[in-house]
């Protein structure tokens, strides 16, 4: 099974690069436990999580199983950041992620 990509590139908004920012994502669940990320679209190389982004361009690319992310962005240790951008919830990752489907039959 060929997992969701997800990109991400770090920015302030002045749209300075914040290079080596930390990436965290959870799952939009209860409990928001860690997701696991991977480096590789099959899923056989784990990223690790949090992840940071590229120390240059404060780009990166993580792939995963589709579904509704809490996304945190940081610089610094995790318990006191010393940057922190608000944590983006309910990002939709993957095909039909959060997609609501219409059983309903319209005939004329």
């Amino acid at each position: 099974m060929s997992l969701a990509a997800y990109h991400i590139q770090v920015v302030d908004a002045a749209g300075n690069v914040i290079p080596g920012a930390h990436v965290e994502i959870r799952h939009e669940i209860p409990g928001q436990p860690l997701a696991a990320v991977y480096t590789d679209r099959d899923g056989t190389t784990g990223a690790g999580n949090p992840f940071d982004v590229d120390a240059v361009t404060g780009y990166r690319t993580v792939y995963l199983v589709g579904g509704s992310y809490q996304v945190r962005v940081y610089t610094g240790s995790s318990g006191s950041p010393t940057f922190e951008a608000p944590i983006r919830r309910h990002v939709a990752i993957g095909l039909n992620a959060e997609s609501t489907v219409s059983h309903s039959v319209r005939r004329w």
